[in-house]
């Protein structure tokens, strides 16, 4: 059955640049060291500068935390991460998603539904991965039980195809992955990525996944920069992370650097 959910009807635009929001460590996370007020003002400031950047969305996540536990975050990172998205979401006019890593399923539904973000990303929804957290299980039956539960159907899922910093359990063809994930797991968006955050995916792999589901909705999410935009031309949108900032995790978001990268993919 054709889908019906596209891009623009989120975003506003056909092939959306979305800004990656890379938190600091959160309450009790090992490296901690900032107050969760303190991580709000930050978090609003890099949301503002991405906006008048002209990103067309924003993915909050707790890149900070590592190490990750595997699927169940603590309950002080869920009520640290709920204060942040909170104050970005009123911060600015632009759909918001949560990713509570590594794989926090439950924590990153209900985030979105308690401060209204429009999608959450899901790195692991079906089959498992050998990460440095071990094995994770895929999840797509009890998250969206779970979104049902909470009557936050208007939260769409972002699904990892084949998730950076970890590798398959058993390995299976791209595009029978990437169709089980977007019409049995009922993902609403496929994100491919290279080997790790600063790595861009292969062409191949964002062509094969793009032939795998024609209606399905692709972006690249990972190691995109000025160097890597001819990708975007295979796919449906993209994400800027650490390239916003200069390479630098914990650096300020470079308004020249994403206002010229926003610009580039329009052009194309």
């Amino acid at each position: 059955m054709p889908r019906t959910f596209t891009l623009s009807s989120l975003f506003g635009v056909d092939r959306p640049v979305l800004g990656g929001m890379l938190l600091p460590p959160l309450l009790g996370a090992p490296r901690s060291t900032m107050s969760v007020f303190e991580i709000a003002d930050r978090a609003v400031e890099e949301a503002r500068a991405f906006e008048a950047a002209g990103v067309r969305g924003l993915t909050l996540e707790n890149v900070g935390d590592n190490p990750f536990p595997r699927d169940t975050a603590a309950d002080e990172t869920i009520a640290a991460f709920s204060i942040v998205a909170a104050a970005v979401k009123r911060a600015v006019d632009l759909p918001i998603g949560i990713n509570v890593m590594r794989n926090s399923w439950s924590a990153a539904m209900a985030i979105a539904a308690a401060v209204e973000a429009q999608y959450v990303r899901i790195n692991v929804l079906g089959d498992a991965l050998v990460a440095d957290q071990g094995i994770i299980q895929g999840c797509a039956s009890e998250l969206l039980r779970y979104r049902k539960y909470l009557g936050a159907e208007n939260v769409r899922i972002f699904a990892d195809v084949d998730c950076k910093h970890g590798g398959p359990l058993t390995i299976r063809p791209l595009e029978v992955i990437a169709r089980d994930t977007a019409y049995r797991q009922m993902a609403d968006v496929l994100l491919v990525t290279g080997p790790d955050s600063d790595t861009p995916p292969q062409v191949s792999d964002i062509e094969t996944v793009k032939a795998a589901v024609p209606d399905v909705p692709v972006v690249i999410a990972s190691g995109m920069s000025d160097q890597s935009l001819d990708l975007v031309k295979a796919c449906d949108g993209t994400t800027i992370g650490t390239f916003a900032r200069g390479w630098d995790i914990n650096g300020p978001i470079d308004h020249e650097i994403v206002s010229t990268f926003v610009a580039s993919v329009r052009d194309l």
